[in-house]
């Protein structure tokens, strides 16, 4: 049985979430429970831990690259989870998603292009496109009293407008957790269809999911728009893999992957994954499932506690249970207080970090978000230091 509540100390582990806080914020002269970058403060399952003993037994740790096995563990787990199929030929590696946007933006669109996102969204996308010049086109996502929906009308205004080239679509999304229904991907490929302009479908959280919420991928409807389509996944997330540092992009354009293999290959020459990384891969997505249910049982845990706790003691924070993610975004707005006061209050005074709402776009001022995959003490230890400040404000 799998016990997340082991308080696993990863201070001096090189942790860029518990070692390197200081780097973000360098003013701080203490130290402060972090619940900032997301990755999980659980022990990966044993399966893992042992393919990765055996791997450092073997002694060499030379160059690896990708066996048949790998290919059929993929492509049986997205058959399996996800209900659609890949194969071998569609599947390519990269040390992460956020390099892989780089990639596809460089390869799919010229500068000065559009590329739509969906804010608050995952702050890298706005980064990634601005840093390779190209132009960032907002379709900003409807808060209906937390419950977030997609702007249609502006997305196909958007769309049709011949400079924007491609829509990066976050599913389940980050930070305001909602995990697309089957209805609403439909009638992005529609309009995406209509216009000729690309998706590529960021889908790592996609095994992080509220009980009773089912995963709808973009994988579906490739026969569809596979020529528009790339999908970016990855074990990190799921299994608390991010140092591994392997995504799996499914492209499934002829053209499209020739385009890949020339940019990452012929110019970056990044093709050779780390062996511990395909290990941990193949663990991961052969027996780690009942780890996975486990902890998505324990995460349900902590985000109810956490909607409990703030509906008692702090209820002019508003939060909705988010459908996918381990993440909470926290709603501040009813405090008379500006961005930066609430960042610094939290900071100095509750001594907790979070990562303030208006990373994720203008329309996340005065939110907050906040990871929950960590043993409940922590969780426990946050709220009340943040009680404990804002209580008289």
């Amino acid at each position: 049985m799998n016990n997340f509540n082991i308080l696993k100390e990863r201070k001096n582990t090189n942790s860029i979430k518990w070692d390197f806080i200081n780097f973000m914020y360098p003013d701080l002269n203490h130290e402060v429970l972090p619940l900032w970058v997301a990755d999980m403060d659980f022990e990966c399952c044993n399966s893992i831990v042992n393919s990765l003993k055996e791997r450092v037994n073997s002694n060499i740790y030379g160059y690896s690259s990708f066996d048949d096995e790998y290919y059929d563990i993929i492509t049986n787990w997205v058959n399996k989870q996800y209900g659609y199929s890949v194969n071998k030929s569609e599947i390519f590696y990269s040390p992460g998603i956020v390099p892989a946007l780089g990639i596809l933006i460089r390869t799919l669109t010229k500068e000065k292009d559009g590329i739509i996102i969906q804010s608050p969204v995952y702050y890298p996308f706005k980064n990634m496109i601005k840093n390779n010049n190209r132009t960032v086109v907002e379709n900003n996502l409807v808060n209906n009293n937390g419950y977030y929906e997609i702007d249609f009308e502006d997305l196909e205004e958007k769309a049709k407008n011949p400079n924007n080239k491609m829509l990066i679509l976050c599913s389940p999304h980050n930070p305001v957790g909602r995990v697309w229904n089957q209805k609403e991907l439909e009638q992005i490929a529609i309009i995406c269809s209509k216009y000729n302009v690309y998706i590529v479908s960021d889908e790592i959280h996609c095994d992080l999911l509220r009980e009773g919420i089912t995963f709808n991928s973009m994988g579906k409807l490739k026969d569809t728009i596979k020529n528009l389509l790339v999908i970016c996944t990855a074990p990190s997330k799921s299994f608390n893999l991010a140092g591994l540092n392997l995504s799996n992009i499914f492209i499934f354009n002829d053209n499209i992957k020739e385009l890949w293999k020339d940019e990452i290959t012929n110019k970056m020459a990044v093709s050779n994954p780390s062996p511990f990384a395909i290990s941990a891969t193949k663990a991961a997505y052969t027996s780690g499932g009942q780890w996975l249910k486990d902890v998505n049982k324990y995460i349900d845990s902590n985000l109810i506690y956490l909607k409990e706790f703030l509906d008692k003691k702090l209820p002019a924070v508003k939060y909705v249970i988010p459908e996918g993610t381990y993440l909470a975004w926290l709603d501040f707005n009813n405090y008379n207080l500006t961005d930066e006061q609430l960042t610094s209050l939290l900071l100095n005074e509750a001594k907790v970090a979070f990562d303030e709402g208006k990373l994720f776009g203008m329309t996340g001022e005065k939110f907050q978000r906040i990871n929950v995959a960590c043993p409940r003490l922590i969780l426990e230890e946050a709220l009340e230091r943040v009680y404990n400040t804002l209580r008289s404000k």
